[in-house]
């Protein structure tokens, strides 16, 4: 309970939105944002919309690339994505997996459909 504050929990999907943004080893910006959604929080678990209340996505954090069609701007999205959360896990695709909140099979499709290496 460090804060004077109660034990908070992320849902899978938060921590898939803060392991996919590029925070460019500016660990001084992620613990501010922590601190503002623990404190503004009412319940024990916070999910993607708690962050994105507490967050301006702009140029500087997420490029919005606005050319092609909404299913190939998504295929975008995933690839980059995936590639980010297996980044992180270091190619390991249970652990991306399951920071992603999805089967290791499903995630394996998806990887083979989007053409994503294990390596990201």
């Amino acid at each position: 309970m460090e804060l004077g504050v109660p034990v908070k929990l992320f849902a899978r999907s938060a921590l898939a939105l803060l392991a996919a943004l590029p925070w460019g080893g500016n660990a001084a910006e992620l613990k501010t944002l922590i601190h503002a959604v623990v404190g503004a929080l009412e319940g024990q678990a916070f999910g993607v919309d708690s962050l994105l209340s507490h967050m301006r996505l702009d140029a500087g954090t997420v490029a919005l690339v606005n050319r092609g069609t909404l299913r190939e701007a998504r295929e975008r999205f995933e690839r980059e994505y995936i590639a980010a959360s297996l980044r992180q896990h270091r190619g390991r695709i249970t652990r991306a997996a399951k920071a992603l909140g999805m089967q290791r099979a499903n995630l394996y499709r998806k990887m083979r459909s989007l053409h994503v290496a294990p390596r990201g």
